[in-house]
């Protein structure tokens, strides 16, 4: 899947299903609407992106894809950023391209420092994040090295873990590990 403008550009509309734990999920509907993208197909994405990108968005069944994990960052040695952002999600960003980058460019120029920021997270691609803010909280369902790196594990997203982490406040941190 690949992002630009309006547009989700996919290799095929139609065959988008994958088997999750929870059912049959539609991985090219939920981006599409989710991003309120409409959809175009190109069946040879590679050929299609001479335009600029700045994030590529590979899915798949999550055993099939975290199978191929050597092969999938081979061709790019250390020009771009790669990690899961899911179990079903290999993403590709431009290089030094991550979200703690982002939190420092979006508040050091309004004064805001890390040790006054509360992040959470759930997947790889949030790591950089939950060690940037003082407060990186990982959610319940994330993964290993996430809660391993945190501050403080609240419960999942499904469970409202954000909600529960912010009515219990920092003081009161100590009841959700």
């Amino acid at each position: 899947m690949i992002a630009h403008d309006d547009y989700l550009y996919v290799n095929d509309v139609y065959n988008g299903m994958l088997s999750l734990e929870n059912g049959p999920f539609n991985i090219i509907e939920y981006e599409a609407r989710g991003g309120r993208f409409k959809l175009c197909e190109k069946h040879d994405l590679a050929a299609f992106a001479t335009i600029p990108l700045h994030k590529i968005l590979v899915a798949g069944q999550p055993e099939y894809i975290q199978g191929l994990e050597k092969e999938l960052r081979e061709p790019f040695g250390d020009t771009v950023t790669a990690s899961y952002s899911a179990p079903f999600y290999f993403e590709y960003t431009d290089k030094g391209v991550d979200k703690a980058k982002t939190l420092a460019k979006v508040f050091q120029p309004m004064g805001i420092l890390p040790e006054n920021i509360v992040a959470f997270g759930d997947g790889h691609n949030d790591l950089t994040m939950i060690q940037y803010a003082k407060y990186g909280i990982a959610m319940g369902n994330a993964v290993p090295e996430l809660k391993e790196n945190a501050y403080a594990i609240t419960k999942s997203n499904n469970d409202d873990g954000i909600a529960i982490f912010l009515n219990a406040g920092l003081n009161s941190i100590e009841s959700l590990n």
